[in-house]
């Protein structure tokens, strides 16, 4: 299964579209400040904490019992048609993803046999576990290893019984007001609370939004809190 590629929900393998050649495999590019000292000789850097986007680019070919301009139009649909980012990863490594957005090239026609296209995804440089965004119930006092070797942003569903409580990773509190027979998220990534159905939240949540360290984090809640499932989202390079 090394030579096909999954994205937006679809393995290629569904429009008899392969992978002709593995694609190289990208290297964020960390972001600085370059700023001068008079007097002083060279320049110096200040880590900003970030990384650049990075760019993935994939030759496809696909064939058939007889490829036609219908085939092009499918696979065309498949790639561009559903604007926004979508999860890209291939069989040569299908245990992580990028989130990414694909820019379809032109598709060439070979021998009225084959059809071959280049597509270039911009992606999140960060790489996440396919495992790692996955949700799981947790225990109040559970330690949760995060394997990977950044910090993780996670999303959190956390049930109550309509009171004030809070939830804590590593001694930090993160203060959550609950309301019964719904479920509260809390997206730490974008700072972003919400209800089911949507319903903004944010106003009932306070303190400093959780995150998952390398290795182990200890977790736990308290007052109204009665349950939280956890999706970690850990990544790499």
């Amino acid at each position: 299964m090394e030579k096909y590629l999954y994205f937006n929900g679809h393995s290629s393998d569904e429009y008899f579209c392969h992978i002709e050649h593995k694609p190289d495999i990208p290297v964020p590019e960390a972001k600085y400040e370059e700023y001068e000292v008079p007097g002083r000789n060279g320049k110096l850097h200040a880590d900003l904490g970030y990384y650049d986007n990075v760019t993935v680019t994939y030759q496809l070919y696909f064939h058939g019992r007889n490829p036609t301009a219908e085939d092009a139009r499918t696979i065309k649909k498949w790639l561009a048609g559903t604007p926004g980012t979508h999860q890209l990863s291939d069989g040569y490594d299908p245990a992580f993803f990028y989130l990414a957005i694909a820019k379809p090239g032109s598709i060439s026609n070979l021998f009225d046999k084959y059809g071959r296209l280049s597509v270039e995804f911009d992606c999140d440089p960060r790489h996440f576990s396919v495992v790692g965004y996955q949700a799981m119930q947790m225990r109040s006092g559970q330690t949760l290893l995060n394997p990977l070797d950044h910090v993780a942003l996670p999303l959190l569903e956390i049930t109550g019984n309509g009171s004030e409580g809070k939830f804590t990773v590593n001694g930090v509190d993160f203060a959550v007001g609950t309301v019964a027979n719904k479920t509260l998220y809390c997206d730490c990534e974008n700072w972003d609370a919400y209800l089911t159905g949507g319903t903004n939240a944010n106003a009932r949540v306070g303190g400093t939004w959780p995150s998952l360290q390398p290795g182990e984090n200890t977790i736990s809640w308290s007052g109204g809190v009665t349950g939280v499932k956890l999706t970690p989202r850990w990544w790499t390079l």
